[in-house]
């Protein structure tokens, strides 16, 4: 493994190129934010993020979106999608393009997670 690989230090415990298991995130907040990135940042590509929400000033600070999502006026993106703006961040850090579903979970709707996505 070479220093100038960018998961050296990853393929140690997982080889992206080993196969990609379907990641299912139900919420882009404060932890799925963090999740989706991380995930992504490790090498895993085959994710998939759920949530219906639209990012409020409020979640700035718990949620990782204040450092990516804000535009050229230096403004939040109020009234986002969350999942829209995860995607973006994702990509913009990583390269990876991440499924997106915008809905809300619930106990008359649960997505197939039986399908290898």
């Amino acid at each position: 493994m070479e220093q100038n690989d960018m998961y050296y230090k990853q393929k140690k415990l997982y080889h992206p190129d080993d196969g990609q298991p379907p990641i299912h995130i139900y919420g882009c907040g404060s932890i799925g934010s963090h999740v989706a990135v991380g995930l992504a940042k490790t090498g895993f590509k085959n994710i998939t993020i759920y949530d219906y929400d639209v990012l409020e000033e409020s979640n700035f600070p718990a949620q990782f979106y204040a450092n990516s999502s804000v535009d050229a006026s230096n403004d939040y993106a109020v009234g986002e999608l969350k999942t829209n703006e995860l995607y973006e961040m994702v990509f913009n850090m990583t390269g990876i393009e991440v499924k997106r579903e915008n809905i809300k979970i619930t106990e008359e709707f649960q997505p197939d997670l039986t399908q290898n996505s």
